[in-house]
């Protein structure tokens, strides 16, 4: 077994409280699987059959409607999963997912992960804590769009996916139809919150990640956040 696979897999948020004897009969069944920029992962209403969990890369999980337009839902980039609820349910998937850049992955089959979870009903309990978290924060996206206003959206979607070093807080550089998809507004609202942004030395953009002053953007955001 390779060792540098199970630490990686003991650093997974969906599998960080589980014992070193659990992770080891998860890491005998994960598989590795690349993908190349733009390709399909899978699509919405495909069977979940299998979770993916990034090791390298960003992929978009999205939702397209009968008209074509479509809906970011999530991005997501090294340490996250693709399809945890879908592998545990048996149901299709609940949108469809787009590599963004090179992908390389773990792949774990829905025969097998079953498998691992009779043998060790134990995970499975270790794994509720972890998806009820996931659907709170489904549910205070919910309320962001009801409640707060754009320029606050984007704020909180900052904060939610920034690092914090020290005095700044870095976010990678996504195209601005791809966070005006997900906070549900226009590019061109984007592009205009990220210029009084600038002007306000609020943020800095530079090739790979946008740099925003933490305590200033934090003071912006305000009290009634739901980061």
């Amino acid at each position: 077994m390779d060792c540098s696979e199970l630490d990686f897999l003991s650093h997974l948020e969906l599998f960080s409280s589980l014992e070193k004897e659990d992770l080891e009969k998860i890491a005998r069944v994960v598989s590795p699987r690349t993908f190349s920029k733009g390709e399909i992962v899978f699509m919405e209403d495909d069977p979940g059959d299998r979770l993916f969990i990034l090791k390298k890369g960003w992929v978009k999980i999205l939702k397209v409607s009968p008209e074509g337009k479509e809906k970011t839902l999530a991005i997501l980039g090294p340490r996250d999963c693709l399809g945890e609820l879908a592998i545990l349910d048996g149901q299709g998937r609940s949108g469809m997912a787009q590599a963004l850049t090179k992908l390389e992955t773990l792949q774990i089959s829905s025969n097998d992960f079953s498998k691992v979870l009779k043998d060790s009903p134990r995970i499975a309990l270790a794994l509720l804590p972890v998806l009820t978290t996931r659907l709170r924060k489904a549910n205070r996206e919910v309320e962001k769009l009801i409640f707060q206003d754009v320029y606050h959206r984007l704020l909180s979607y900052f904060f939610e996916n920034g690092t914090h070093k020290g005095d700044s807080l870095f976010v990678k550089r996504l195209p601005q139809r791809e966070i005006a998809s997900l906070i549900g507004t226009s590019r061109e609202t984007v592009s205009r919150l990220f210029g009084e942004l600038i002007d306000k030395d609020l943020i800095e953009i530079e090739k790979e990640c946008i740099v925003a002053k933490y305590d200033l953007l934090r003071h912006q955001l305000g009290d009634g956040t739901f980061t």
